[in-house]
C-alpha cells in the first residue's frame, strides 16, 4: 500500500511539474578534479619518460652474456607480466594476449589493466645479440585517450585510473636495472 501511495505521489508531482524537495546531487560520475588531472598528467609524463629512452632493449656481446640475459628476461617476464607465456625458446617468448570480444561494434576487453610481456633475441654480428622486450597492456588506448581528453572523461571511467600507465612505466624503469645488476 505504502508502495502504491508513493508511485501516486510521483506520478501527481510529474504531472504538475513540481520539483521534489529533495535535489539529487551529481554523483562521482561528474569530470574530474584537477588532483586527477595532475595525477594522470604525471603517469602520462612517467610513461613516455620511459619509452622514449628505449629502456626495452638490451644488448650482450658474447654467447655465454646472451644466455644468461636472455634467462634473465624471461625471469623479469614472470615476475612483471600479469598474462602468461604462451611459447618460448632461444629466440623468443611470445606471450598470451588479453582477451578481447567485440559486441555491437565496440571493443570490449575482459582483461582490462593485464600487463602481457614478450622478448625477442635478435642476433647481431659474431656472438652479440639484441635483446628487446615487448610490452603491451589492454586498456593502455583508452588510458591515453582518457590522459588527453581528461577534462571530458568522468571520474569513475577504469581508463582515469591509468592503470596501465603506471604498470608499463614501472616494466620500463625496471627492466635494465635488474639485467644489469645480476650481470656482474
Amino acid at each position: 500500500m505504502k508502495n502504491l501511495i508513493l508511485i501516486i505521489a510521483t506520478l501527481a508531482m510529474a504531472a504538475c511539474n513540481i520539483k521534489p524537495a529533495v535535489q539529487i546531487k551529481e554523483s562521482d560520475h561528474a569530470t574530474p578534479t584537477p588532483d586527477q588531472i595532475m595525477a594522470a598528467s604525471e603517469a602520462g609524463d612517467r610513461y613516455f619518460d620511459a619509452k622514449r629512452n628505449n629502456t626495452l632493449i638490451a644488448t650482450c656481446w658474447n654467447a655465454r652474456a646472451c644466455e644468461r640475459m636472455f634467462g634473465l628476461t624471461k625471469i623479469f617476464i614472470n615476475q612483471y607480466a600479469d598474462m602468461g607465456v604462451q611459447h618460448s625458446d632461444r629466440y623468443t617468448v611470445t606471450p598470451y594476449m588479453p582477451d578481447i570480444s567485440v559486441v555491437q561494434s565496440s571493443i570490449i576487453t575482459t582483461n582490462l589493466g593485464k600487463v602481457s610481456l614478450g622478448a625477442v633475441r635478435i642476433p647481431g654480428n659474431d656472438d652479440a645479440s639484441t635483446i628487446v622486450l615487448s610490452a603491451n597492456c589492454s586498456g593502455l588506448n583508452r588510458e591515453l585517450d582518457a590522459l588527453n581528453n581528461s577534462r571530458n572523461h568522468i571520474k569513475s571511467d577504469p581508463a582515469f585510473e591509468h592503470t596501465c600507465l603506471d604498470k608499463l612505466s614501472t616494466i620500463y624503469e625496471k627492466f635494465k636495472p635488474f639485467i644489469d645488476s645480476r650481470m656482474r
